[in-house]
């Protein structure tokens, strides 16, 4: 019976295999159970401590539900900067041939000619490079070697994710009363106050006002300075260089998720809708060019400075504290993506938002995050505007 005892072995060993595998998942079933038990507690916790805190969730959340219950069906029809681009593309169709329609473009407006020959060059040139040091990190990977250099892991802070949702739920409270604020002084004094001003002015309003919030609980209510935040100069120049790389890093992987994305759309015949800047740029390019330089400067130096500061600096450490390191990624990502209201792009900004938390983590710093944050903006920016420039903005 001596040939039977492999068999033995194999079974005995499958059925450990077996057993081991279960017991991990039964593992990880543990603590996802445990750590969603905790958060119940704390939910728990905050509605009977923080009555005041509870009462205006509450409120807010009935306002906002019998908003949109009563709001009617959501308006379908195209906005009138859709509409222009959208005629503008028809325009473009009936040329004779892109490549004849190209030549007769460039021809025209050599400045043009030159400036879009530059920047596609240079947009190739740091895909390549971000081609290369992807091969770089992920050879350094295998062979287990760090490519970051880890100035100072994100430490344990004194706030957690109850300050988290108190400044929610403040920053739903003030977003709600500035509207109501702007709508009526617009209808009793400043008539001249058009939607894409409203729209501008709300937002600068309520994200400085974020920030103040942050501080405060940083800065007042936990006695911790600015540098547990992130907001430090400790090796800046290596962190601006780092933040520089890592968009580097970054633009192929979003760039083939972006096309991937691109290709199911056409595929399906399916039109993303145009982010809400577009709208603006359009719109007020020639009206008001105050309105579009502000609006440039609120998409590549504030909005980036505010969003790091929240998400990263604030949100990322809270949730650390309570839940670890991986759900505090996934969670700060997954929100950064969904804050930004687009379905069609949730992936491309989910994956910008892992590797920005990830370079916190690294340095500790806000820095490198900022920085690679405010180059992805402004180079799309900068894409969209020479695209209408060369060849759109002759059929607006």
């Amino acid at each position: 019976m001596k040939f039977l005892e492999p068999a033995r072995f194999f079974q005995a060993a499958i059925r450990g295999m077996t057993g081991s595998v279960q017991a991990f998942r039964q593992a990880r079933f543990v603590r996802a159970a445990s750590r969603g038990l905790t958060g119940l507690v704390q939910v728990r916790a905050f509605l009977r401590e923080e009555k005041g805190y509870a009462y205006l969730l509450v409120a807010l959340l009935v306002f906002y539900g019998l908003f949109f219950a009563f709001s009617g069906p959501q308006d379908t029809t195209p906005s009138p900067a859709m509409t222009k681009i959208q005629k503008a593309e028809k325009h473009f169709e009936k040329q004779q041939s892109e490549k004849e329609f190209l030549m007769q473009v460039l021809t025209e407006n050599p400045k043009a000619a030159v400036t879009l020959f530059l920047f596609v060059l240079a947009f190739f040139g740091a895909l390549a490079a971000g081609f290369v040091l992807d091969l770089i990190v992920v050879t350094r990977a295998l062979r287990k070697v760090p490519s970051i250099e880890s100035l100072r892991p994100v430490e344990a802070v004194d706030w957690g994710p109850r300050d988290l949702v108190k400044v929610a739920i403040l920053f739903m409270l003030s977003g709600l009363l500035f509207s109501l604020i702007l709508g009526g002084l617009r209808k009793v004094l400043f008539h001249s106050w058009d939607d894409n001003f409203l729209i501008l002015f709300h937002t600068t309003l309520t994200d400085l006002l974020l920030v103040v919030m942050i501080f405060y609980f940083v800065m007042r209510r936990h006695r911790q300075p600015l540098e547990a935040l992130g907001l430090g100069i400790k090796k800046i120049g290596q962190n601006l260089m780092l933040g520089a790389a890592g968009y580097l890093a970054t633009l192929p992987v979003f760039m083939f998720v972006l096309l991937i994305l691109l290709g199911i759309a056409a595929l399906f015949s399916y039109e993303p809708p145009p982010h809400p800047l577009v709208e603006v740029f359009v719109e007020e390019d020639k009206r008001n060019p105050f309105l579009i330089n502000y609006s440039i400067f609120l998409a590549c130096f504030f909005g980036p400075i505010i969003e790091e500061i929240f998400f990263r600096g604030f949100c990322y450490p809270a949730l650390k504290k309570a839940w670890g390191m991986k759900f505090a990624m996934l969670a700060t990502a997954g929100l950064f993506a969904w804050i930004h209201q687009s379905t069609f792009a949730f992936w491309p900004i989910f994956i910008l938002g892992m590797i920005l938390v990830y370079l916190y983590e690294k340095r500790g710093s806000l820095i490198p995050s900022i920085t690679l944050h405010i180059l992805h903006n402004s180079i799309f920016i900068a894409y969209f505007f020479m695209m209408k420039r060369v060849f759109l903005d002759k059929f607006l």
